[in-house]
């Protein structure tokens, strides 16, 4: 059969049609199966990433609420002329799952990734300043210890700026965590019952302040 009868063929064209479509349908078939790969890892990394940031979000918010009632019981004592000794006792927030080398906030819209990233450097700033305040309190105790006044007043001034720091930082950390959650739980559900909370013995039982020895 020469060329010009072949390309006269109507089962010709219909061999080539038959290729063409075979070939789009395997493309379409990868690239959906690729985006439903896709789409369970991120509905995967969702939900591991989403129960500790929910942790997250509950003890910052307890966080908070008691290093605050610490702070305004340290600040009555200092009226009436009496000093206690104040740390933050809180535990570290978690973030084993996001230090993970498997976490990947690219499988997550830029917007909530950002978010999830904004977090975590707050945890770090939070830290950060947590170490401070101990640091301070040391400082103030060896002061008050050796009778220096001066040096009293000036650790007293910087233990009171770092606790009013360190619960901002909480308060911005249950910002971000709540707003990470919602971007999260569009894209799978999170079960507060199975976060820590109140009941957490590292957070009821947490002391806050103790008296001077």
């Amino acid at each position: 059969m020469d060329l010009g009868a072949l390309l006269n063929d109507p089962s010709f064209w219909g061999l080539i049609a038959s290729a063409a479509l075979a070939v789009l349908l395997a493309s379409f078939i990868q690239w959906l199966q690729g985006k439903r790969a896709e789409s369970r890892k991120r509905k995967q990394m969702a939900t591991v990433l989403g129960y500790e940031i929910a942790s997250i979000n509950l003890l910052a918010g307890q966080s908070a609420t008691l290093n605050q009632a610490s702070l305004d019981a340290f600040r009555k004592a200092l009226t009436q002329g009496t000093v206690i000794h104040l740390k933050s006792r809180d535990i570290d927030l978690p973030r084993s799952i996001y230090d993970k080398p498997w976490t990947d906030l690219a499988l997550f819209e830029a917007s909530l990734a950002a978010t999830i990233s904004e977090l975590y450097r707050w945890m770090a700033f939070a830290n950060k300043v947590k170490q401070d305040i101990s640091a301070v309190s040391d400082e103030l105790k060896d002061a008050e210890r050796d009778g220096s006044r001066v040096d009293a007043e000036f650790g007293l001034a910087d233990f009171l700026s770092a606790m009013e720091g360190y619960i901002a930082c909480q308060h911005r950390i249950v910002s971000l965590s709540s707003k990470a959650l919602t971007g999260i739980e569009s894209i799978t559900p999170i079960d507060r019952s199975k976060v820590l909370g109140e009941e957490h013995p590292l957070v009821s039982n947490s002391p806050q302040g103790e008296a001077p020895k």
